[in-house]
């Protein structure tokens, strides 16, 4: 389980971006044990198709895979519904979806990866619940049917990011050079010592990255939650103000009812 802070999974995208195809074949080979899983392979898929409407056309998704989604997330249909007006019932519901949700930092995460993604975020949730109904044959020949000439830069980092247990785990590997964790922190305005070995880079790099996410911009999200809680804030103060006032109000008759009855008492009395 990889465990990236995103400024961590950003900096170490750019750094392997340096690499050698063959070099990150190899890192991924060193990284992957066992071939791609299951996530790995819905992950490629979804950044090679065009829209999720041209993934769910395909031979390799069934009717039944889509019905099936939709009957879990509290659809019912009915059962004479044909496989394009099941992609358009998915689709709608993605729609509206999307407008009521937050991205989650895996997700975030993705952007980064691939920011001209067509496919938006709630489409790819769906979808890539979709697959993993799909046999892993299927999923292989899905793969192999929308994947042309072999797997990208892209894909290879997002395939070892995902397989790498940290960033200094990561960087440390005999692929990712010296020189390339150095590159990348000079182009990024951190000057070491010439003299610094490799560990010490990586050292530098995880401060950097530490450092950044500190006092990084917070993202839409975030802000609109801060929006949001500052709001909630000054209506809550507000309404409290409004308590008080009331309060002292109450409080401010009740002792005037009580004068009043007790000039009345005493009026009283001296007849």
């Amino acid at each position: 389980m990889s465990s990236f802070s995103q400024t961590q999974r950003r900096g170490c995208s750019e750094i392997l971006e340096s690499l050698s195809c063959d070099n990150l074949l190899g890192l991924q080979d060193i990284v992957v044990s066992g071939g791609l899983t299951t996530d790995d392979l819905i992950r490629i898929i979804l950044n090679h198709s065009q829209s999720a409407e041209e993934l769910l056309r395909r031979r390799k998704v069934r009717r039944e895979d889509i019905l099936k989604y939709l009957i879990k997330q509290g659809f019912m249909l009915p059962p004479s519904s044909d496989k394009q007006q099941l992609i358009t019932e998915a689709l709608v519901y993605w729609s509206r979806s999307e407008l009521y949700r937050e991205p989650s930092t895996s997700e975030a995460d993705l952007q980064i990866l691939h920011p001209t993604q067509s496919i938006s975020q709630a489409q790819r949730r769906g979808c890539s619940e979709i697959l993993k109904s799909l046999s892993c044959s299927n999923l292989i020949g899905l793969k192999d049917s929308i994947v042309r000439g072999g797997l990208t830069t892209a894909d290879l980092i997002g395939v070892i990011l995902n397989h790498s247990q940290s960033a200094e785990e990561l960087l440390k590997r005999r692929k990712v050079l010296r020189e390339d964790i150095l590159k990348y922190l000079i182009k990024h305005g951190v000057m070491p010592a010439p003299s610094l070995e490799k560990q010490q880079l990586i050292t530098e790099a995880l401060v950097y990255w530490n450092r950044s996410e500190l006092y990084r911009e917070p993202s839409t999200a975030e802000a609109d939650l801060e929006s949001l809680y500052q709001t909630v804030k000054v209506e809550l103060e507000t309404v409290k103000r409004e308590e008080e006032q009331l309060r002292e109000q109450t409080v401010n008759s009740l002792q005037g009812a009580t004068a009043m009855d007790l000039n009345i008492d005493m009026n009283n009395s001296q007849y």
